[in-house]
């Protein structure tokens, strides 16, 4: 078997962008204002465990949007 299929990706560094998760369940609470513009959707989202790998923030935003017609 290939060992490179398995491996996540690397930065130039060797550090990886993606990791497994361990035996914790993976925690987050969102909320936001929907309809914004008619069309738009931001949230403010808190992630509660998982903190300790490289570029990881606890706080983020996230953009949607969509298209009804």
């Amino acid at each position: 078997m290939n060992n490179r299929l398995y491996q996540f990706p690397v930065d130039s560094q060797g550090v990886p962008y993606t990791y497994t998760l361990g035996s914790i369940p993976y925690m987050e609470a969102s909320s936001g204002v929907s309809n914004f513009f008619k069309f738009f959707r931001v949230d403010a989202v808190r992630r509660f465990n998982y903190l300790n790998h490289p570029n990881v923030s606890p706080w983020e935003i996230r953009m949607k949007a969509t298209f009804d017609f």
